[in-house]
């Protein structure tokens, strides 16, 4: 009865490993495409140049997958997050609050998915599918106005997420004070390199929000240094790791940002079920090797 029992067990485990490793890989993956880009903070804000930069850049095309960019060649958005603010339905009295991502520059450096904005399409907004209901009472938004500031934006697309998103194309408006910038890359590019290069083009003073230090281990190939032997080069990059990890965890976050780093961490609890299902195997079922030694002792201690 036992053994008709374990090998019940036995597969239904294995399929759940499966599953939870599957799952989890699809929300680290999901993460990923929120938290794609390499953003930089400035507290006291960047000036007009870089929004400047950021607008004529707008005509350019987003790197394909595998394909890298000109040399010291950037595409980029600033933007910056307003909390609780007061939006209302261009045609309509319906109102309600919001946390309002304004951007200059590319929208797809934010949001890699979806319909994109472009610098040049300064009356264009993007909202996610529960702000459109909560505030048109409907997802079926594209077309309607939103009204922020005493200023209308059409809506240009609908995301299912982040659900309570409200991303507005902000070019030209020069009261407000940018505070992020989000350059597009692939994965497979150098971070570290990649802000070294831009820092030095634009002369901008900010931190990188290396997200990618909170998850996975691709990082670690930053920590060598030139020369292997070199044990100071490994304790300051591993000072600096430590310092942009601390940083970016306690820093305040966005909604897409919340959004990328709510799926990591789903896929990163996924994936450690699922080791854990795998590592529970053996006790459950455990190898012909294991129990003909566990027989034999049997044996033994009857005689």
């Amino acid at each position: 009865m036992l053994k008709r029992i374990k090998r019940i067990i036995f597969p239904a485990l294995f399929f759940l490993s499966v599953l939870l490793l599957a799952e989890g890989v699809i929300n680290a993956r999901r993460g990923g495409d929120f938290l794609g880009s390499l953003t930089i903070v400035s507290e006291e804000g960047f000036d007009s140049g870089i929004a400047e930069a950021a607008a004529r850049g707008g005509g350019e095309e987003s790197p394909s997958d595998g394909e890298e960019p000109q040399e010291d060649s950037f595409t980029f958005a600033v933007w910056t997050e307003f909390g609780n603010e007061p939006v209302s339905d261009g045609f309509s009295e319906r109102a309600c609050s919001a946390d309002v991502t304004a951007i200059c520059g590319p929208s797809y450096c934010l949001l890699p998915f979806g319909k994109s904005l472009s610098p040049q399409d300064t009356e264009g907004c993007i909202i996610g599918r529960e702000m459109a209901e909560k505030l048109f009472g409907s997802h079926m938004a594209e077309g309607r106005e939103v009204v922020w500031r005493d200023r209308k934006w059409t809506v240009r697309g609908v995301v299912e997420e982040p659900g309570d998103l409200l991303m507005l194309q902000a070019s030209g408006m020069e009261e407000i004070t940018f505070h992020k910038i989000s350059i597009s890359l692939n994965g497979a590019y150098d971070r570290r390199l990649t802000w070294q290069k831009f820092a030095s083009r634009y002369g901008v003073l900010a931190r990188p929000l290396r997200f990618d230090y909170l998850y996975g281990i691709a990082w670690l190939k930053e920590m060598v240094p030139d020369k292997w032997s070199d044990f100071g080069g490994w304790k300051e990059n591993f000072k600096e790791y430590r310092e942009a990890a601390k940083y970016v965890q306690n820093a305040g976050k966005s909604t897409i940002e919340a959004a990328g780093m709510k799926y990591k961490t789903k896929g990163g609890r996924y994936i450690l079920c699922g080791v854990l299902c795998l590592l529970a195997l053996p006790t459950v079922f455990p190898c012909k090797r294991q129990r003909k030694q566990v027989s034999q002792t049997g044996t033994s201690m009857l005689k």
